[in-house]
């Protein structure tokens, strides 16, 4: 086992913000969740709905739409995501139809997501991928074309922006992530945002109890203890943790926030907003010297927009196999994405409308989508390391 081990993707954890969110379980003092949900409805021009994750807060803006659209409404999701995505699905105990996505944009192929509609979807999930910015403008008119119901999945969009408003900020339904690995962080947590004339009947949500709130206090002291390149190298290599594994995780209930993770995002907001900043410039330095590897394929960006990076996906032959040596590329933080398209996941068995459709862009993705880090934590013989892994192709 190697000493040092780059990680695929980092988000800023203070022992500040530890010491904020441990100082919750007294349950004394005013809830932070009300000024954190001021802070996100302030920058995202939204009413808010603050869930235990993101899933949840996907799963409760489907419920929603659902419910306006009538009992037995189908709902389109992309063939390339998260696998979370698919979890949100199961939630609410809908069937899909799923649409292809571009390989050169990450976005909806406009062809497959228009034919998902005209079957019979009306309520689709967009997601940007990694921060990359979507046409948003063209999705929506499609949707509105058919009377539909565009929810925008911003679980990876921290430090992105469209026409200078934020990822989230945009459509009548929208969903933020404060996962681990999402840009702004709490250790834990989701927020659904809700705007337009259209406005959703927003239920209570269960609390999350103390088991919850120790649970996101652990997982932040254990992403501060281990989430620097010196330190994740010891719970990697603990086959049973399954880090940097993308795996299919069941429905849970959904909840509320836990207060320590509310606490954490308000104390780390500024820090992730950096860290932001960080990512961008790392980006640009990466695609300023990629333009030499003539195998190297880059994701295009929508000219009114900027993507957050929150990794950099490229386009290799082979995927990771293009690497003469994986290892090494691994322990430089360079990850792969989604193993399976999500219609081919056996949890939607029994879920799809159609299960005998092709998805040539997103199978295309899956076998040669990579990822590169460009967070705070990679240094500068990272980058020349991982150019020289890129040059060799």
């Amino acid at each position: 086992m190697g000493l040092r081990r780059q990680l695929a993707a980092y988000s800023p954890v203070s022992a500040f913000g530890i010491a904020r969110a441990a100082s919750q379980l007294t349950g004394l003092g005013d809830d932070p969740r009300a000024p954190l949900r001021r802070q996100i409805a302030s920058d995202y021009n939204a009413s808010v709905t603050l869930c235990g994750s993101g899933t949840q807060a996907l799963s409760v803006a489907l419920r929603k739409a659902l419910g306006e659209t009538g009992p037995g409404a189908v709902v389109a999701l992309p063939a390339f995501s998260c696998f979370d995505v698919a979890s949100a699905l199961l939630a609410v105990d809908a069937r899909a139809v799923f649409y292809d996505v571009d390989r050169d944009t990450l976005s909806p192929d406009p062809v497959s997501l228009e034919r998902a509609l005209a079957a019979g979807a009306r309520v689709a999930v967009t997601s940007p991928l990694y921060g990359i910015p979507q046409d948003w403008r063209s999705l929506e008119a499609l949707a509105d074309a058919h009377g539909a119901v565009l929810i925008q999945d911003a679980a990876q969009g921290f430090g992105a922006t469209l026409d200078g408003k934020r990822l989230g900020a945009l459509g009548q339904l929208s969903t933020l992530s404060f996962g681990r690995a999402k840009g702004w962080t709490g250790g834990n947590g989701g927020a659904l945002l809700e705007r337009g004339e259209l406005m959703f009947r927003t239920d209570d949500l269960d609390e999350p109890g103390v088991g919850g709130e120790l649970a996101d206090i652990g997982g932040m002291m254990a992403q501060y203890a281990f989430g620097r390149p010196y330190g994740y190298a010891l719970p990697n290599a603990i086959p049973s943790l399954r880090l940097g594994q993308t795996t299919f995780r069941a429905p849970k209930n959904e909840r509320s926030i836990s207060r320590a993770a509310a606490a954490a995002l308000l104390s780390t907001r500024q820090a992730a907003l950096r860290e932001a900043e960080v990512r961008k410039r790392n980006a640009s330095l990466f695609l300023e010297e990629i333009r030499e590897c003539p195998n190297v394929g880059t994701i295009s960006i929508p000219p009114e927009g900027t993507a957050g990076f929150l990794r950099l996906p490229l386009l290799l032959p082979r995927g990771m196999s293009s690497f003469r040596s994986q290892d090494r590329a691994r322990m430089l933080g360079i990850a792969t994405t989604y193993p399976a398209i999500l219609p081919r996941l056996p949890e939607m068995s029994g879920r799809l409308t159609d299960s005998t459709a092709l998805f040539p862009g997103a199978s295309a993705l899956v076998a040669q989508l990579i990822t590169l880090p460009t967070h705070s934590q990679v240094t500068m013989r990272d980058v020349s390391e991982i150019l020289q892994l890129l040059r060799a192709i």
